[in-house]
C-alpha cells in the first residue's frame, strides 16, 4: 500500500536474485493505492511466484513524501505477515538486532524461525549473524548462524533452525535475540524475521532494528489481558557490557515496580504480564499486580550514559486465536534523575549491637518531565555516617550500633545521569548526588530484675492461674529496662511475644522503665518468647524468654516407713473429703516420696511456679487440693500408703489435739495383707501432668507378719 504526500512520479522496482521487473506508478496528491504483487507487479494473477523476494520503492518527491506499508496473506488459512519497509538513508550502521524471537512451540504448534536478508544495494554483501539466548539458570549462550553472501538484488533465507539444531540448542528456551552484521554500506541490506507455527495459525514477527538509528533505549507500551491474550515484553542488551535498566508497570489504582535490574551482555529477557499477574509475583516492594487488573502501561528505560545500549518491544498475543502484534514506541531520551531519598525516615534508631538497614531511593523522570515511580538504588553506592564510634555502616547500607549516643548524617552517594533532547538526538551528563541525611540514634537497653540484678540471658516465666477456690495465683515478675541515653526512654515501647507487659512506668531522668511481665502462651522452643524494646518499628533491645508450664513428674525412692496418727479433713495434708468443721481420727501407714515437677525440657518449674496449688483426682473422687504448695525447687512431698480409718468428731473436740499421741488403729490382723492400686491424675497450677489420666499408676501393699510387724511395699 502506497500513500503519496504530494504529486510525484513513481518508479517501483521488484527484485529477487537480480532485477527482473521495473514498474512505474503515478500517484495524485494524497492518493492511497493498494498494489497486489502478483496481479499488479508480475501480472501473473494467481500463478506461481518465487518463495523469497525483495521490494524496493524509490520516488522522486521530497523526503517523506511517500509512505509504504506491505503484508503477505493467505486467506484460506488465515495467515498474514506485515512487511516492514525501511529508508536505507536513515541507517547509521551495517548491523541489525532483534528482541524476542519465539522458539519451541506456541498454541499447540511447533515454531520454525524464519530470517530473510535482501540486498537492496549496488554491491555484493556478506551477512553474518548470531542468536544469543538465555539459559534456564540465567546464564547466556549463543548459536552462530551460517554466513550468507548476497548479490545486488538477491534475497536469501538464513537457516536459523539448522544452526540451532547443530549447536545443541537446549529445550525450554522460549525466546532469543538476533544479531546480524553485513559488509556493505549502511542500509543496503534489509532483513525480516519471524516465527511461524507448523499449522500456519501462529505467527510472531520480530522487528529488526539498526540500533544506532533508534531514538533511545527506552520503551512505553500499552498492556492488556483480554480473554486468552497477554502482553509480552522483550528487552535486549545490544552491547557486550552489562547494562542497567528500570521497569515499571501501571494499572488502575497502582504501580508494579521492578526497580533497577541488570541485563547481561547481549542477553534477551522476556516478561509475560499475565504470568506476573496470575502468579502474583512480587515486585521490589513486595507488591503484586491485582488479579482483576487487565490493562495499563509498561515503561522502561536504560540507565547510564549509553543511550542506545538496549532495545525493546511488546507483543500482544492470543495463542487461542492465533493473533499477535508488536509495539515498539520509544521516548525521546532515557530517563533522568529527579530526586533522592534515604530510608528509613529521620530520625532513626538502632540498638547497641543491633542492626538497621538503610536504603537509598531514586525517582527519575522521563524526557517529557513526568516523574516515574520511586525505586531502591542497588547499584554501586558509597555510604557515609557521621556517627564516629557510635555506629558503623557497611557498603550495603547496614548500620550496626556500637555505643549508645546520637549519630547524625547517614547518607549515600551514587552516580546519576541526566539527558537532554535536541534536534539530532540526546546528550547526557553524569554526576554524583547525595541522598538526604538521616539522624541515627544509637540506643542501649539493658534488662534487669527488680533488685537491679541482671537476669539470665533467657528468663523463665510462668502463666497466671486460679486455685480450685478461685484465688488468683499471680506469677508476674517486676523487671526494668535501663535506656541509654536516658532521654530516649520516653520513645521506647515494650512489646512482648508470648509475654504480657503491664504496669509500665518511665523515668526519663534515669532512663529506667519499670514494668511487670508474665507469660500468656506456653513456649514450643526454649527462648521463643521475648520482651522487645522498640522505637517505632526498630528493635533496640531484646530480652529472650521461655514461658514454661508444668509438664512432667519424677519422684525419689521414698523415705522411711512411718506409722502416724493424723486428724484429717479437707484442709489437712494429706486431706480427705470431710468439711473443716469435722475431723476423722485416722492412722496412716506410709512412706514419704519427694515428687519433682518439671517442664517439657526436664527443668524443674519451681522458679516460675513456686507456691502453685497441687490437685489430684483419685479414682472416681472429684478433683481436690492436696494442701501442699510447690516449693521453689519444684518439689512437694507425697505420703504414699494406707489409711486405717477411725472415728469422726467435731473440729473442737478435745480428742483432735490428743490424737497424735493416742494408740494407733491397727490396720491389719497378724498375718494379714492389704494390696491397693492407686490411679491418680495430678495437676499443678491447673496444668495436667503427663501422661494424663492417670498421671500416677502405682501398687501399694501393706503386710503384717504373724509377729505383728508391718511392712509397706510401693511399686511406682
Amino acid at each position: 500500500m502506497l500513500t503519496k504526500m504530494g504529486e510525484v512520479k513513481k518508479r517501483f522496482r521488484q527484485n529477487q536474485a537480480r532485477p527482473i521487473m521495473i514498474v512505474y506508478v503515478l500517484f495524485q496528491p494524497h492518493e492511497t493505492s493498494l498494489l497486489n504483487v502478483q496481479d499488479d507487479l508480475f501480472g501473473k494473477g494467481r500463478g506461481a511466484m518465487s518463495r523469497l523476494g525483495g521490494i524496493s520503492v524509490e520516488h522522486d518527491g521530497t523526503a517523506g513524501a511517500v509512505l509504504a506499508r506491505g503484508f503477505s496473506q493467505e486467506v484460506e488459512s488465515g495467515y498474514s505477515l506485515a512487511v516492514q519497509f525501511n529508508d536505507p538513508q536513515g541507517a547509521k550502521s551495517s548491523a541489525y538486532q532483534g528482541a524476542g524471537l519465539r522458539l519451541g512451540a506456541a498454541g499447540g504448534e511447533s515454531l520454525t524461525p524464519v530470517v530473510v536478508a535482501y540486498n537492496a544495494g549496488a554491491s555484493d554483501a556478506t551477512v553474518t549473524g548470531r542468536l544469543p539466548y538465555t539459559l534456564a539458570d540465567g546464564g547466556t549462550a549463543e548459536a552462530t548462524l551460517t554466513e550468507v553472501r548476497l548479490s545486488p538484488g538477491e534475497s536469501r533465507e538464513i537457516n536459523v533452525a539448522g544452526a540451532l539444531s547443530a549447536s545443541g540448542f537446549p529445550p525450554g528456551v522460549s525466546a532469543a535475540g538476533l544479531e546480524f552484521e553485513y559488509s556493505s554500506e549502511p542500509g543496503s541490506v534489509q532483513m525480516t524475521a519471524f516465527s511461524v507455527g507448523a499449522g500456519g495459525n501462529q505467527l510472531f514477527r520480530v522487528p529488526m532494528w539498526d540500533v544506532q538509528a533508534q531514538r533511545s533505549g527506552t520503551g512505553g507500551y500499552p498492556w492488556r489481558i483480554e480473554g486468552n491474550s497477554s502482553t509480552y515484553v522483550y528487552l535486549k542488551n545490544a552491547t557486550d557490557r552489562p547494562q542497567e535498566y528500570t521497569f515499571q508497570l501501571s494499572f488502575e489504582g497502582g504501580f508494579y515496580v521492578l526497580g533497577v535490574k541488570t541485563i547481561e551482555p547481549r542477553q534477551t529477557i522476556a516478561m509475560d504480564v499475565r504470568a506476573l499477574r496470575d502468579g502474583q509475583t512480587p515486585d521490589v516492594y513486595g507488591n503484586t499486580i491485582p488479579a482483576t487488573a487487565d490493562r495499563g502501561q509498561v515503561m522502561w528505560s536504560l540507565r547510564g550514559g549509553d543511550g542506545l545500549a538496549m532495545i525493546g518491544r511488546s507483543e500482544q498475543a492470543d495463542l487461542a486465536k492465533g493473533v499477535s502484534s508488536s509495539y515498539a514506541c520509544q521516548f525521546c531520551c532515557p530517563n533522568s534523575f529527579y530526586s533522592a531519598r534515604t530510608g528509613p525516615a529521620s530520625p532513626a534508631s538502632v540498638g547497641v549491637g543491633g542492626t538497621l538497614q538503610f536504603t537509598a531511593y531514586e525517582t527519575d523522570k522521563n524526557c517529557y518531565g513526568n516523574p516515574m515511580q520511586e525505586h531502591p538504588v542497588n547499584t554501586t553506592l558509597t555510604w557515609f555516617s557521621g556517627s564516629g564510634s557510635a555506629a558503623t555502616i557497611d557498603s550495603n547500607g547496614l548500620a550496626t550500633g556500637v555505643t549508645a549516643a546520637t549519630s547524625t548524617g547517614v547518607y549515600a552517594r551514587w552516580n546519576v545521569t541526566n539527558w537532554t533532547a535536541y534536534w539530532q538526538g540526546c546528550s547526557s551528563y553524569t554526576y554524583q548526588i547525595a541522598s538526604p541525611s538521616v539522624t541515627l540514634n544509637v540506643v542501649g537497653v539493658t534488662f534487669k530484675k527488680a533488685d537491679h540484678s541482671v537476669p539470665p540471658s533467657t528468663i523463665r516465666m510462668g502463666i497466671n492461674s486460679n486455685t480450685l477456690a478461685g484465688t488468683l495465683q499471680d506469677r508476674k515478675q517486676q523487671l526494668k529496662a535501663v535506656v541509654t541515653p536516658a532521654a530516649r526512654a520516653s520513645s521506647v515501647t515494650l512489646v512482648g511475644d508470648k509475654v504480657q507487659i503491664s504496669n509500665t512506668s518511665v523515668d526519663t531522668t534515669s532512663g529506667v522503665i519499670t514494668f511487670d511481665a508474665v507469660g500468656i502462651t506456653a513456649s514450643q522452643q526454649q527462648g521463643d518468647g521475648s520482651i522487645k524494646a522498640k522505637i517505632g518499628t526498630t528493635v533496640v533491645g531484646t530480652q529472650t524468654a521461655t514461658v514454661v508450664i508444668p509438664a512432667k513428674l519424677t519422684h525419689d525412692n521414698g523415705g522411711s516407713f512411718t506409722i502416724q496418727n493424723v486428724a484429717m479433713n479437707s484442709t489437712t495434708a494429706p486431706p480427705n473429703s470431710l468439711p473443716a468443721s469435722q475431723f476423722q481420727l485416722n492412722t496412716l501407714y506410709y512412706k514419704p516420696f519427694v515428687v519433682t515437677i518439671k517442664d517439657k525440657w526436664d527443668n524443674h518449674v519451681g522458679d516460675a511456679y513456686a507456691g502453685a496449688e497441687i490437685t489430684e483426682v483419685f479414682g472416681t473422687s472429684p478433683e481436690a487440693s492436696i494442701n501442699v504448695a510447690l516449693s521453689s525447687s519444684g518439689t512437694y512431698t507425697d505420703p504414699v500408703g494406707v489409711v486405717a480409718p477411725g472415728i469422726t468428731v467435731a473440729s473442737n473436740d478435745s480428742r483432735v489435739t490428743a490424737w497424735p499421741s493416742q494408740p494407733r488403729i491397727e490396720a491389719l490382723a497378724p498375718g494379714g495383707s492389704f494390696p491397693q492400686t492407686h490411679n491418680i491424675t495430678v495437676r499443678v497450677a491447673g496444668f495436667e501432668i503427663t501422661p494424663p489420666s492417670p498421671t500416677i499408676s502405682r501398687s501399694v501393699t501393706l503386710d503384717r507378719s504373724t509377729g505383728g510387724t508391718y511392712t509397706l511395699t510401693v511399686i511406682w
